[in-house]
């Protein structure tokens, strides 16, 4: 896990730099055939999307400071969970993360409740990540938060293959 805070997300800062190791050896135990997961918080969020794009201006502002928000799945997942077994709504991708939530817990997330408290400046956006072909090839979004100026942001994403 890869915890939030305050740091310099930039290559040769330490809160970066092991992120970036983290990030790597994930893919290299997935390349190998081993699962191993990999979880950001808020700057670790970040810094993963980061590491991934190979791009430190990634991020775009947005006024989500000592904000309670709702995360809005998005509508195109398909889960499938380690066992095979499917349920779906669409059939863009498969979310192995969200297929294993507990029912209530997916019916409190497909709710609209205010769920999440965000504290940050910075955040992804669906153009900035299509931007950027390393990061829209690695991971499929799976949720969205809003700011207080009304401004979609990526608030949930995993990998698509590691």
């Amino acid at each position: 896990m890869i915890p939030g805070g305050s740091q310099n997300l930039s290559p040769g800062h330490a809160y970066y730099d092991t992120s970036a190791r983290l990030l790597q050896h994930a893919v290299d135990a997935a390349n190998a055939g081993e699962h191993w997961p990999l979880w950001g918080t808020c700057l670790g969020f970040e810094a993963l999307a980061i590491a991934i794009a190979h791009n430190t201006s990634l991020l775009g502002h947005f006024d989500s400071l000592n904000l309670p928000s709702a995360v809005s799945l998005v509508d195109s997942l398909v889960l499938s969970n380690v066992s095979g077994h499917v349920s779906s709504n669409s059939t863009t991708h498969t979310s192995r993360f969200l297929a294993q939530l507990p029912q209530h817990v997916r019916a409190l997330l497909d709710s609209g409740a205010h769920l999440t408290f965000e504290n940050h400046m910075s955040g992804l956006d669906d153009q900035r990540l299509q931007e950027n072909a390393a990061l829209a090839s690695f991971i499929d979004v799976l949720g969205h938060a809003v700011d207080r100026q009304g401004r979609r942001y990526i608030a949930m994403f995993e990998a698509k293959q590691v």
